[in-house]
């Protein structure tokens, strides 16, 4: 709907988190590192999905599993990008 609608010129990038922050391992706070790096990159543009380390595009994305980390999947199994490290791949 978004990448429909507004037809960004600036990157947008939606994140989320499956694990709650009262967890020993919470995912959401590295999601957001991801996400505002993924915004920073030179180049960047459109709607995307940031989590686990993996950028989808917004029009390909679905959520494949109910308790992963990983939870989304591109419907075409290929990913726009990756973060890694901090750095967008």
């Amino acid at each position: 709907f978004l990448h429909r609608v507004l037809a960004p010129t600036k990157p947008v990038v939606l994140t989320a988190a499956m694990r709650p922050a009262t967890s020993l391992a919470p995912d959401g706070p590295q999601n957001l590192y991801d996400a505002v790096q993924l915004a920073l990159a030179p180049g960047a543009a459109g709607v995307v999905v940031s989590l686990a380390g993996r950028v989808h595009d917004a029009i390909q994305v679905r959520k494949t599993h109910s308790y992963r980390v990983d939870a989304f999947e591109s419907s075409d199994g290929s990913l726009v990008a990756r973060v890694e490290e901090g750095r967008v791949r």
